[in-house]
């Protein structure tokens, strides 16, 4: 900046505090309304239209943060954008998702079928960590036999210690129905990578996967990714 420009940076500073304060605004407004909603029925007459604005105000609230690079502060908001959208979109099916306890999120994150809503969910209630999805697809892969689900929470995430902690936990339930373990096998068969799918089906007693993945792959070359990873012990295979 040369001094001459003083003028011109004093205008910038402004316009970007204004657009700190309208951000602020819209957020308050908008938090404020979506708590009133949290004991309003949600086929309440005024829901859809209350909504659609609690909405607009949380992504007017974003557009003005991301203006002044709080970025972090913009993420929130839009999170809480498309929840409260995702909200507008399921009011016909009765599922309340705006105003949540976190016990009362992470029930309906176990419960709900549709990966993609519930990866909305999840962000619009900070639950982001890869943990936070153990629950999640176990009931919705292994008990539920949504395998679907896991196919589209792969695109989104590594999967790889989401599997190992979902096969542990499957050890740990002691489960074996025949329904059970016909999904447990559908699980491991979406596993692309080889190495864990065999460590896995190791671990399962499922003899037939292991062979199989022998005669596809050949023995020294699975034993030779194990013991690279030091996932198993030479002499172990």
């Amino acid at each position: 900046w040369r001094p001459e420009d003083r003028g011109d940076r004093e205008l910038v500073a402004h316009h970007l505090q204004m657009y700190r304060i309208m951000a602020s605004l819209d957020k308050q407004n908008a938090d404020r309304d979506l708590t009133e909603l949290s004991e309003v029925p949600l086929d309440s007459s005024s829901m859809k239209k209350r909504l659609s604005i609690i909405a607009g105000r949380y992504s007017d609230a974003a557009d003005k943060f991301a203006k002044e690079n709080c970025l972090r502060n913009a993420q929130r908001c839009q999170a809480k954008a498309h929840l409260v959208k995702l909200q507008l979109k399921l009011l016909s099916s009765d599922i309340r998702i705006i105003m949540l306890s976190d016990s009362e999120a992470r029930k309906l994150l176990n419960e709900h079928r549709n990966f993609h809503d519930s990866l909305i969910i999840a962000e619009g209630y900070r639950m982001t960590s890869l943990s936070s999805w153990i629950e999640p697809i176990y009931c919705q892969a292994i008990l539920n036999g949504n395998i679907g689900y896991f196919h589209d929470f792969k695109r989104t995430f590594s999967y790889l210690s989401v599997g190992q902690e979902i096969v542990s936990k499957f050890k740990r339930d002691g489960h074996r129905s025949a329904s059970l373990m016909k999904n447990m096998r559908a699980f491991l068969d979406a596993i692309n990578e080889v190495h864990l799918k065999y460590k896995l089906a190791k671990e399962l007693n499922f003899s037939d996967v292991v062979a199989s993945l022998k005669d596809e792959e050949g023995d020294e070359f699975l034993k030779d990714i194990l013991v690279s990873r030091n996932e198993l012990s030479p002499g172990m295979l």
